[in-house]
């Protein structure tokens, strides 16, 4: 069973630092506003950095409370992927697959959360930090990450954005006009419906950086402005209505 963030999940803001293309991987699992990642290599630095413990003491602080949360709702564990979006740990992942210098047998103990528990423990537990060290395999905890809202649940990490979500009735007086206002209505109002303006708006800045000498990753650049996924943005701004265009097609007569 995956663990699944409620309806009420979307408002975790990360401490200054956090970046959505990371060296282990790309931080999110999905679309949504509450699908954004943090590894839980930096979860165990920042407890020992905002609650002055050894490395053993926050590995054990993480390790019990993620299995504890575990037995409710399921595992909240996620595996990051370099380009994709990250998947929840398979229950029978193996921490051991290509640990060729370990002669041992991997055993259930060895898999999904019950491994990575286990493997905390052995790898950080008698480290300075995560990821310190000549420890042979210890880079196998480095993709493994959940989402803001369990971070910030578990263990306070992160803090409670606040956003002021727009009415419906008030849509029309506060609709951007600019891209630089679009992107902050978006970021303030990310389960609001994408209007056509909105979307010519993206559409028409995608244009003009496109024409700019030497340009590249357009796309990317503008999805992580808005916080989306490289592929829901290409959605948002194919074909969007450009006011004073004509559109094609037959006309009605009259």
């Amino acid at each position: 069973m995956a663990h699944k963030p409620t309806a009420q999940q979307s408002k975790i803001e990360p401490p200054e630092g956090w970046k959505l293309h990371s060296e282990h991987g790309f931080m999110r699992c999905g679309d949504g506003p509450a699908d954004r990642l943090v590894r839980v290599a930096d979860i165990v630095l920042w407890l020992m950095d905002t609650k002055d413990l050894p490395c053993s003491a926050a590995v054990d602080l993480v390790c019990t409370e993620l299995q504890q949360d575990a037995l409710k709702n399921g595992s909240g564990l996620f595996l990051l992927g370099a380009t994709n979006m990250a998947k929840c740990l398979p229950s029978d992942y193996c921490f051991l697959q290509n640990q060729s210098f370990w002669d041992a047998q991997a055993t259930p103990g060895d898999r999904g959360l019950p491994g990575a528990l286990k493997w905390m423990v052995a790898l950080w537990g008698d480290q300075a930090a995560p990821g310190v060290g000549n420890v042979f395999g210890v880079y196998v905890l480095d993709p493994l990450a959940v989402r803001f809202e369990l971070a910030h649940a578990l263990w306070g990490w992160g803090d409670v954005a606040q956003v002021v979500q727009l009415h419906a009735a008030f849509a029309e007086a506060v609709e951007p006009k600019t891209y630089s206002e679009l992107v902050a209505f978006r970021l303030g109002n990310p389960e609001s419906e994408w209007t056509t303006s909105q979307r010519t708006i993206a559409a028409n800045e995608a244009a003009r950086r496109k024409k700019q000498l030497g340009a590249k990753g357009v796309a990317v650049n503008m999805a992580n402005e808005f916080r989306v996924s490289v592929s829901r943005f290409n959605g948002l701004i194919r074909n969007p209505v450009i006011p004073g265009k004509r559109e094609t097609g037959r006309a009605k007569s009259a």
